[in-house]
């Protein structure tokens, strides 16, 4: 629910608002967003509108140990790394109106879409008695997007001696998501072997 009730300005007009941010990581990730916010005020009338626009990626690097000491001791190593990037635009417009000291209506409305994609390597390699048993390696690419829209209207006033305080919502998203994994197996002495795992998903909700 979005409502905005502010103080009359001197002088009614135009306000801009612009917001810049970047980002350089440890491993030369570069990320950032530009925001542009445009507000417009004329006697008892409010608009708004948000435009956003994000790109950042990110890195993964792990090196895990695991012993097991049971009849045996089992020493497992996994190296992980990877890459997420997330790409977004989001917009969201909106009015509000004051009817009188004592009423106000409005509405908003939002959109908001996200592009992702994450790649990682996974490489195990594990020992029984310190002596090499089996090694696995796994690519992993996860591309996807969601959808993500919203409203809003509402009503806070008076009529007669009635108070009335009316909100009414909407939601909409739709996700899609695909992970698509190349694993390589090998024990001692043995070949590769290879197994390729493809897998979609794709939801969707609506809720008013």
């Amino acid at each position: 629910v979005i409502r905005i009730n502010t103080k009359k300005r001197t002088k009614d007009g135009f306000g801009f608002e612009t917001r810049t941010f970047g980002k350089n990581d440890e491993n030369s990730r570069i990320g950032g967003y530009e925001q542009l916010n445009i507000n417009y005020q004329k006697k008892g009338l409010e608009t708004f509108t948000v435009l956003k626009i994000k790109d950042a990626e990110s890195s993964i690097k792990q090196d895990l140990v695991q012993n097991t000491y049971v009849d045996n001791v089992w020493h497992q190593r996994n190296d992980i790394k990877g890459s997420i990037r997330n790409r977004q635009l989001y917009c969201g417009l909106g009015v509000n109106y004051q009817i009188s000291n004592n009423s106000f209506i409005g509405a908003s409305f939002n959109f908001n879409r996200m592009f992702n994609k994450a790649v990682s390597n996974i490489a195990t390699t594990i020992y029984k008695d310190y002596a090499f048993t089996e090694e696995s390696a796994s690519d992993i690419a996860k591309p996807g997007n969601m959808s993500l829209a919203s409203s809003n209207v509402y009503y806070m006033g008076k009529i007669g001696i009635v108070d009335i305080n009316f909100n009414t919502d909407w939601l909409w998203d739709k996700d899609f998501s695909k992970v698509n994994t190349l694993e390589r197996y090998q024990e001692y002495g043995g070949d590769w072997q290879d197994k390729a795992v493809h897998t979609k998903t794709n939801t969707k909700n609506e809720l008013f």
